[in-house]
């Protein structure tokens, strides 16, 4: 358990304490109504420990933290919602003697119900955020990484000739479409082919037979970059 979970758990349970210590000083009639609502009151502060647990205890960047936010809203949102309802079960069960059991739990239970909607929601959604950044991450690392890989083989040779052809073809690859598909494997396998070709001769070789290379590269580039086109 991290410092986070530990200092929300003794937030918790002195308010907790706080809400029971009130339920039972002020002056309500103290009937089954009222210990259904108590119950429910401390069951929504009791709820929120595994609540925050879910949206933060593995959040280790700035943005995981932001997407865990409408998780833990939704838990403190379903505690203040319950403890008010509990004290207007406890004013109607005190001012209304013969006030229907069943409708005290109904009501609980409804409001319990749409609790656990909310946060199934707001979990899965944000699950689904991470998957897209997670697959999106994926699927553009393979023109970033050439695209790397251009620019440290451009810095790695000193004439200007072999500079001039490795920089117009990282400019290329700057400005080519980052996301891959399963439809494009054979001009992307083809291209990298291509560029381990280049990598390997870019040092020993002439100038004229880089800029020969450069070329070729660039050419199944444009060919991967119609291909990604005709497919979108």
């Amino acid at each position: 358990m991290n410092t986070n979970v530990k200092r929300i758990l003794t937030i918790l349970i002195l308010l907790a304490v706080a809400f029971i210590i009130v339920s039972f000083a002020l002056p309500f009639d103290k009937g089954i109504v009222f210990f259904i609502s108590l119950i429910f009151g401390v069951a929504a502060f009791a709820l929120q420990i595994p609540v925050f647990k879910k949206a933060y205890e593995k959040a280790d960047t700035l943005r995981s933290k932001l997407l865990g936010f409408p998780v833990f809203r939704v838990g403190y949102l379903y505690l203040g919602i319950q403890v008010t309802l509990s004290i207007a079960l406890y004013a109607l069960g005190t001012f209304i003697k013969t006030f229907p059991v069943w409708l005290a739990v109904v009501l609980c239970v409804m409001v319990l119900i749409g609790f656990g909607v909310c946060v199934i929601s707001a979990d899965m959604s944000r699950d689904y955020v991470t998957n897209i950044e997670q697959t999106t991450a994926v699927n553009t690392k393979f023109i970033k990484d050439l695209a790397l890989r251009a620019n440290m083989l451009t810095n790695s040779v000193s004439e200007n000739e072999k500079k001039t052809a490795l920089e117009k073809l990282a400019e290329a690859f700057r400005y080519s479409d980052p996301v891959s598909s399963p439809e494009l494997s054979d001009v992307e396998n083809e291209l990298s082919v291509c560029f381990s070709t280049l990598e390997n001769e870019a040092s020993n070789s002439s100038a004229e037979r880089v800029a020969q290379l450069c070329s070729e590269v660039q050419r199944v580039l444009e060919k991967r970059n119609m291909a990604c086109k005709s497919f979108k």
